[in-house]
């Protein structure tokens, strides 16, 4: 048994963007307040239908290169950002492993000779 009706055809994403656009205005706008903050928040998730489209019409190909790109932007952008940070605590790190001479750390004996 198949999952759709016999002659059945999918109906695309644009279009189904456009009719729930249209049946979210029907339903929740009202119209005798334009500028409530409902029919904001109506009008802003209908803006964002084109953006998600797009996404969801890109090939995987396209993807997939996009992916790279921003890896390789990321792992530059934290290689100059560790470089530098480096740069800027080197001299504490090298304070931090230099020998300490034994006169600059107490030992038990000294301190119970304190009078």
């Amino acid at each position: 048994m198949f999952p759709f009706p016999f002659s059945y055809e999918r109906i695309p994403a644009n279009s189904w963007a456009y009719l729930s656009s249209l049946l979210m205005l029907a339903l929740f706008f009202k119209f005798n307040r334009v500028w409530a903050l409902r029919n904001l928040d109506l009008l802003l998730l209908i803006l964002l239908a084109p953006g998600l489209l797009m996404v969801f019409h890109q090939s995987p190909s396209q993807k997939a290169a996009e992916a790279k790109q921003i890896v390789a932007a990321i792992d530059e952008s934290s290689l100059t950002d560790s470089s530098s940070m480096l740069r800027d605590n080197l001299p504490e790190i090298e304070n931090a492993n230099a020998p300490q001479h034994e006169e600059s750390i107490p030992n038990s004996e000294s301190v119970d000779k304190v009078p």
